[in-house]
Parts: C-alpha cells; sequence; structure tokens
C-alpha cells in the first residue's frame, strides 16, 4: 500500500485507486482489473457503500465528493469525522 500513498493514493473502490479529489490514479493496475470503472460508478444511479472506521474518514470523503457512492452506510464516528471535514 506504501508505494501506492507515494503516487497520491488515498483509498480505493473494487481495487481502483484515487487521490484525495477523487480522481483515479493513472496506475498500470487499473488496466488488469476486472469490474465497474469508477467512471461507470460516478454515473450510476443508485451505488450504496459500507465503510467505517476513522482511519478511513479520508478515503470515504473523497469518494463521496467524487461522487463513486450515492448512499453510505458507516458508523457514528466515521460519520462524525465527515462532518468535521466538510465543516
Amino acid at each position: 500500500m506504501e508505494p501506492l500513498r507515494r503516487e497520491g493514493a488515498v483509498g480505493d473502490i473494487l481495487c481502483q485507486f484515487y487521490d484525495e479529489c477523487g480522481e483515479p490514479l493513472d496506475l498500470p493496475l487499473h488496466d488488469r482489473v476486472i469490474g465497474v470503472k469508477l467512471a461507470a460508478l460516478s454515473r450510476a444511479e443508485k451505488v450504496v457503500a459500507a465503510a467505517g472506521g476513522t482511519h478511513k474518514v479520508q478515503a470515504i470523503h473523497a469518494a463521496l465528493r467524487a461522487k463513486f457512492v450515492g448512499i453510505l452506510i458507516t458508523d457514528e464516528t466515521t460519520a462524525a469525522g465527515l462532518i468535521e471535514i466538510r465543516g
């Protein structure tokens, strides 16, 4: 994970890594991933994600910012961390 963080990764969805602004990183790994691309998620009518933990707040925030996720299921502590970032 550390080499990906040096490239700017804060999180991933379906093994596709993105930065703090929610921009997908240009990584060769993404060409080998079979599944829905992040751009398709941002255009989907409904995307539900379940994620939690204070260590994931930055990644969740970036995913919400990029509109990869429309409905988030999380815990109270994580929700408070997201509100704090937004505030």
